[in-house]
């Protein structure tokens, strides 16, 4: 018996691949020309590309011969860089465009062709060789083309340049990619202070691991902030001392407040027993309500849901209410939202791991919500 190898089975005949290729060549050829001395002509000049190394004569040919199969062949031994760029945005044909901007590594006139040229297939395919920083995040912003500044969005690296797209920027859509490239916890920490888009907002904050960071937003940012820091956090000085300041301060209906006593809830011992420590995780999102003239309202959709692992174990929807009538200086803010916490409490009440003893040591809890959540088990 003779075992052969696995490669050598598979393994081209040698020269195989330039015979495939000039195999490919002819096809072309006899398929464009309808005379033997047509085809023969042509033949003869790719020859002549394909034995020539003087970048001027290649140049000359990628730009003037006028047949596309010659100047694609000529395109694909140039190197010049300024003849490449020629050729990427003025040839008649797609292939030979492409096959130039290819060539092309110099990375200022990448940058001129994406500034300079109308096609955006153009702009886009050079976007995707570039490399320089600063000319992406200018393409990003600056493109007329959405599809070319998500492409140089997509390609941007530095953390400074995206957090000045994600507050700069007017697209809400670019503002948003730029927020999930970001791995920067002080420049999301930013974001989470300097924006006045909650969706903004909201996503840097869930983005943000640093606790220290964290702390501190549940003291200085804005209620968007605040909320999303409270279910982040995991100090839970941190939390009572806020919970406490909310007391005094504020309603205690208001949806910050609310989150902060959930969270130290989380923290009751018969919960800790029965449950383990749970997960609070917060879905913050825009709605809105057509009036008449055309004219919108938008408020607040908030969901909490507390979790063991991946499994959900409580889950509730609170959403701005939105009032019958409004006037145009309503247009321009967004309705908050309250959150009410004794749902989902007795949602995770109604778990079987709790026993009577349970609800009677939750009954003495100082958070208002436990407290009535648990006297209604008993």
């Amino acid at each position: 018996m003779v075992v052969g190898s696995k490669s050598s089975v598979h393994q081209p005949l040698p020269g195989m691949e330039d015979l495939l290729k000039n195999l490919a060549v002819l096809i072309i050829i006899f398929g464009l020309c309808t005379c033997w001395g047509c085809a023969g002509s042509l033949k003869k000049r790719i020859d002549t590309v394909e034995g020539l190394t003087d970048q001027v004569e290649l140049s000359k040919m990628a730009v003037s011969d006028e047949n596309y199969i010659v100047r694609w062949e000529a395109v694909d031994k140039l190197n010049d860089q300024t003849a490449l760029a020629t050729i990427a945005v003025s040839d008649k044909e797609e292939i030979v465009r492409n096959a130039a901007l290819n060539r092309i590594t110099d990375q200022v006139i990448l940058t001129n062709i994406v500034l300079s040229e109308r096609n955006a297939n153009v702009r886009k395919a050079a976007v995707e060789k570039l490399t320089d920083q600063t000319a992406l995040a200018n393409i990003a912003v600056s493109d007329k083309n959405s599809e070319v500044r998500r492409t140089a969005l997509g390609r941007l690296t530095d953390q400074t340049l995206l957090a000045n797209i994600a507050l700069s920027e007017k697209d809400i859509n670019i503002q948003k990619a730029a927020v999930e490239k970001l791995t920067d916890q002080t420049l999301l920490a930013n974001i989470a202070v300097s924006s006045k888009n909650e969706i903004l907002i909201f996503q840097a904050v869930s983005k943000i691991n640093n606790q220290i960071l964290l702390s501190k937003l549940i003291t200085e940012g804005n209620p968007t902030a605040q909320l999303v820091a409270l279910s982040r956090t995991d100090d839970i000085s941190a939390i009572r001392r806020f919970a406490a300041l909310v007391e005094s301060q504020l309603d205690k209906m208001d949806k910050v407040g609310a989150v902060a006593r959930l969270k130290l809830a989380m923290s009751e011992p018969p919960i800790i027993r029965k449950l383990g420590k749970l997960q609070l995780l917060i879905d913050f999102s825009v709605i809105s309500r057509r009036y008449p003239q055309g004219k919108n309202l938008e408020g607040e959709e908030i969901t909490l849901s507390l979790q063991s692992g991946d499994n959900i174990l409580a889950q509730r929807t609170d959403r701005a209410v939105f009032p019958d009538r409004t006037s145009d200086s309503e247009m321009s803010s967004i309705i908050p939202t309250s959150v009410h916490i004794e749902g989902i409490l007795a949602q995770l009440f109604n778990s079987q791991k709790f026993i009577r003893d349970d609800f009677v040591e939750l009954a003495h809890s100082t958070i208002p919500e436990v407290k009535k959540a648990a006297e209604a088990k008993l």
